[in-house]
């Protein structure tokens, strides 16, 4: 076998980690799933999803129920994995691996860019619990630069809640569970050994993004499904927040996946 087609096949082997064949970086590991029936060359769409604690990307990967809205809406889904299972976020006060997340994802999304041709004006993130927190975090660090819109689920902030962010203003939306025992809407202390963490408030999530992103105390509200959404979109910098409670716990409500295709497709150019 020549050099050249040596060479050319091990490029064209390493650019394929999809579904449950993860994509190295130099922190560590994601995974990918294009969308079914992708010409190899249009622009595509990307969603970035944090898992939560002691989750795993397989969760999502191996879920058609997940993997089938974002193909159906021609989006690329990137799952990142966690170390040891966990995330490491700013302020948390818990055992992480101490991983820099921020390098991570910037890592992860240049590889992605190197794997595949992104449209750079529709890259958005989300995340579930923990993961949900780590979104929050990295939305607001790279915000606008690097993401369309944001979409946490059932996490946010650790206490002390950032007085602002170094990325510019990205449209938000916060989705809880008014019956959340986990991360309770309200917030809580959390124990590790002798490590001592608080969860935010969700009224101190929404206040912090609707300061960076300027928007005024207008607001409407909204049922959607089995979400109460209040939304305010008065905002200096152009973009949204909004807070969706629904009457569940520290779940995925039916439909999610579908919700958060539909709030990302808000933002395409």
């Amino acid at each position: 076998m020549s050099p050249l087609l040596l060479s050319l096949l091990t490029v064209i082997a390493c650019s394929r980690c999809e579904g449950d064949s993860p994509c190295a970086v130099e922190s560590g590991r994601y995974y990918a799933v294009p969308p079914a029936g992708w010409d190899g060359e249009s622009p595509l769409p990307v969603a970035l999803h944090f898992h939560g604690w002691t989750g795993h990307p397989a969760q999502y990967y191996a879920n058609p129920a997940v993997t089938e809205p974002f193909s159906d809406a021609g989006i690329l889904l990137v799952l990142p994995e966690g170390i040891d299972a966990t995330w490491t976020v700013d302020n948390m006060g818990l055992q992480g691996s101490h991983r820099d997340e921020i390098a991570f994802v910037e890592e992860v999304l240049s590889d992605v860019r190197e794997r595949w041709p992104v449209d750079d004006d529709r890259v958005f993130v989300s995340g579930f619990s923990l993961g949900a927190s780590l979104a929050h975090v990295v939305a607001c660090e790279l915000g606008g630069d690097q993401f369309t819109a944001a979409s946490p689920m059932s996490g946010g902030f650790w206490e002390p809640v950032p007085t602002t962010c170094a990325g510019p203003p990205v449209p938000v939306c916060h989705i809880h569970g008014l019956n959340d025992s986990t991360w309770p809407i309200e917030g809580r202390e959390v124990t590790e050994g002798d490590a001592v963490g608080w969860q935010v408030p969700v009224e101190e999530d929404i206040a912090m993004w609707r300061s960076h992103n300027g928007c005024t105390e207008a607001s409407r509200e909204e049922i959607m499904g089995p979400l109460t959404c209040t939304i305010w979109e008065d905002c200096a910098s152009g973009s949204v927040v909004e807070l969706c409670v629904h009457d569940g716990g520290h779940e995925r409500f039916d439909g999610w996946v579908e919700r958060e295709v539909a709030w990302f497709d808000r933002f395409a150019p």
